[in-house]
This record gives structure tokens, C-alpha cells and sequence, in this order.
């Protein structure tokens, strides 16, 4: 397979949610929505890379930290794109999940 054309560019966000919520979920999300008006397309991976806990945490809450990569096949992305994508994507996690953003 041959390198990609066009750079990549990557976001992270950190949540605090209730055990309760399926991390998969979350992620599933993100992959249909962290696009935004972008579409869908320009999602290239996410994962989770981290789960924590704290003393300072609700006892029932974990924090799940995923990474979102943004890549288009037909041109260079600029950083106000994925910016106005992630930020809407943020929003919609609170609503959608009842989380926090760390």
C-alpha cells in the first residue's frame, strides 16, 4: 500500500464518565461525528490510549483519554477544519454521553 498523499493531523480528548458507559460507545461516536461538517470520510482512526482513575474521581468514574486522526485522500486539511470539527464533536460527547472534559 502506498503512502498517503495528503498529511494527517491528530486530536486527543480526555473524558471523565461513569464505569457504567461502554468506552466502545464513546469511540463509535466520535468515529461518525468527530468529522463534523467534514463528513464522515476524514475520520482516519480513533482510539482509546489511556484509561485512568483517581483518588480525586467520583468512586464510580474512570477517565478515558482517545485519539482522533484526521486525514483526507483529496487535499491538505487546515488546522481551522479540524479545529471547528473537534470542537463541535466536544459538545456533542457532553450531551450525548453526560461526561466531563478533562
Amino acid at each position: 500500500e502506498s503512502l498517503p498523499k495528503y498529511p494527517g493531523t491528530r486530536r486527543d480528548v480526555a473524558v471523565v464518565v461513569d464505569r457504567s458507559v461502554n468506552s466502545e460507545a464513546i469511540r463509535r461516536y466520535l468515529v461518525d461525528n468527530a468529522g463534523g461538517s467534514l463528513g464522515p470520510a476524514i475520520i482516519e482512526d480513533v482510539t482509546v490510549f489511556d484509561v485512568y482513575t483517581d483518588k480525586t474521581f467520583e468512586k464510580n468514574q474512570v477517565s478515558l483519554a482517545f485519539g482522533i486522526k484526521y486525514r483526507s485522500h483529496d487535499r491538505t486539511l487546515t488546522d481551522g477544519e479540524v479545529g471547528t470539527a473537534f470542537e463541535a464533536v466536544l459538545e456533542g460527547l457532553k450531551s450525548e454521553f453526560d461526561l466531563e472534559i478533562r
